[in-house]
């Protein structure tokens, strides 16, 4: 099994949300965000093990993980080697709450990319 790790929020000073910056990508999926990461993390397994995660750039480490997920507006606050590792979605699709195209945007890379 491999291991994805969606960073799903940015934290500056360790309280969110008031330390956080980027995209808060959990606003826009409020009201279905838990039933949503629970269908995405079951339509991905057996073959990959979805964790949504806070990046705190206080500590930042690279996450362990085959591959991660992050928006490209969070992309300007992790360093190189965490985006090698993964692929932006489009802040777009947050902002329209289009939880439909974000599930098929990740569902399609992940399987890409980690295989």
């Amino acid at each position: 099994m491999k291991k994805v790790i969606w960073i799903f929020s940015v934290n500056a000073d360790g309280v969110p949300p008031l330390g956080y910056m980027g995209t808060k990508a959990g606003q826009y999926l409020f009201g279905n965000g838990i039933k949503f990461q629970k269908e995405l993390k079951a339509e991905l397994m057996p073959e990959f093990d979805l964790e949504f995660i806070s990046y705190d750039l206080r500590d930042p480490k690279v996450p362990t993980a085959d591959l991660i997920i992050y928006t490209d507006v969070d992309e300007k606050y992790l360093d190189e080697e965490t985006k090698k590792k993964g692929f932006s979605i489009p802040y777009n699709l947050y902002f329209m709450n289009d939880t439909e195209k974000i599930r098929k945007y990740v569902v399609t890379n992940v399987k890409k990319i980690a295989n």
